[in-house]
């Protein structure tokens, strides 16, 4: 399996395959992997960035567990 690498426009749903990549044109089968810059995380502040993780630490805060008398004992989580 060969692999290039190129910049490409997408519009409506349809890559632009560059003119350098012409024998790609007429390939009946390939893998793509698309990768590119989300506008909503590319662009956020580092205070977006916090609260976002903030709203996130709410969630989870509803499930923390105290787990400071709990005595575990490796032998019993081994033995089978």
């Amino acid at each position: 399996m060969y692999a290039v690498e190129f910049d490409a426009t997408i519009t409506n749903g349809i890559l632009s395959i560059p003119e350098k990549y012409q024998e790609l044109r007429n390939q009946k089968t390939a893998r793509c992997i698309i990768m590119y810059n989300h506008p909503t995380s590319y662009n956020m502040s580092r205070d977006e960035v916090n609260e976002r993780m903030d709203s996130v630490d709410m969630i989870f805060d509803k499930f923390q567990i105290d787990f400071s008398n709990y005595k575990f004992d490796r032998n019993e989580a081994n033995a089978r």
